[in-house]
């Protein structure tokens, strides 16, 4: 399947985020918030960004990256489907498929009721269970990391969240640009990915900390 069908699969559904409709509820004028809904869905359906007010470009252009990212996950589980799909034998819709599981059942059965008349003369020896514990265990231990790390990462994107809605109520106060140019800087994450730049400092008000990003800003310091 080609980069182009895997994007079009990907995005005959979408995930409505609960967020959306928490900024949505910011937007007093109902034209603008229905605007607002058909942009992202519009994004999210077909990757089409339509032409939207100025006041929803900060919005939305958090919104799309949500969506892309929702969209890259789609295709990455999709991948290690198929993946796992080559390694597990026939393709699916194969119509042999069928027929090597039942010889490969009866095969299984003829083997365990041959072990069993020889008075189980093959039956594992202790390094060979111990083998078998140890892979459990390790199979067992790279589950757990993985968990660990989704779950890591799941929250820091909440967070994530979080600190950009923070935002949201100086819109009218503050440029679009400038408001974008401060969550990008201080929502970067740490190497392991587990903290912003923001929540690395000793303390961090977001009202002073604008006001002190404006007064640095070029556009907006006095001549």
């Amino acid at each position: 399947m080609s980069a182009k069908s895997k994007n079009q699969e990907a995005r005959r559904t979408c995930v409505f985020h609960s967020n959306w409709m928490q900024v949505a509820k910011t937007i007093a004028d109902m034209k603008v918030r229905c605007i607002f809904y058909e942009a992202a869905l519009q994004y999210a359906f077909d990757g089409t960004k339509i032409d939207t007010p100025p006041e929803l470009e900060l919005v939305l252009t958090f919104v799309y990256g949500l969506i892309d990212e929702d969209v890259a996950k789609y295709q990455r589980i999709c991948e290690r489907r198929a993946e796992a799909g080559r390694k597990g034998g026939a393709p699916k819709g194969n119509q042999n498929a069928s027929k090597n599981n039942q010889n490969q059942a009866i095969q299984a059965n003829a083997c365990f009721d041959n072990k069993t008349s020889k008075n189980n003369q093959n039956k594992p020896t202790d390094t060979d269970t111990d083998t078998d514990t140890d892979i459990l265990n390790e199979n067992n231990k790279k589950e757990i990391v993985s968990k660990k790390k989704a779950a890591s990462a799941a929250a820091l994107e909440k967070r994530k969240r979080d600190f950009y809605e923070s935002l949201l109520p100086y819109r009218e106060q503050y440029d679009k640009d400038l408001l974008q140019g401060f969550f990008s800087y201080w929502s970067e994450s740490n190497k392991s990915q587990t903290k912003m730049k923001f929540e690395l400092e000793r303390t961090f008000e977001v009202g002073m900390r604008l006001a002190r990003w404006a007064n640095h800003d070029t556009r907006f310091s006095k001549n």
